[in-house]
């Protein structure tokens, strides 16, 4: 009974922080939002231009990227996005996605540099 309820204290737990990030994305006004994603796509477009996964815009974008996905996940370590990358690389619509927004090779070097 005891390990329940500790089970049911850590979900709780768990629970409470995804609502205050939900919340901090839907106190977004969309504007703001839309903004952010923006600069994401110039900031990703300013990396491919290096042509370097380890330039100093590239860190910036993975940067910004951490922000982003810091409105959604509860918790964040450098290993947690390669799943998700995976992910992208092997989905036609993440490819339609960065690639018709900054150019050919956008969802790549995106996935690359995460």
């Amino acid at each position: 009974m005891k390990k329940n309820m500790v089970e049911k204290v850590k979900f709780d737990m768990e629970r409470l922080k995804w609502v205050k990030r939900i919340k901090k994305m839907l106190n977004m006004s969309q504007e703001r939002f839309k903004a952010f994603e923006e600069a994401i796509f110039i900031q990703l477009k300013k990396a491919m231009d290096t042509n370097n996964t380890s330039s100093i815009e590239a860190k910036k974008l993975a940067t910004m990227y951490k922000e982003w996905l810091s409105y959604t996940w509860t918790t964040y370590s450098a290993k947690a996005p390669i799943g998700l990358v995976t992910m992208y690389l092997e989905d036609s619509r993440f490819f339609a996605y960065y690639d018709n927004r900054v150019g050919r090779g956008g969802s790549i070097f995106k996935g690359c540099s995460e």
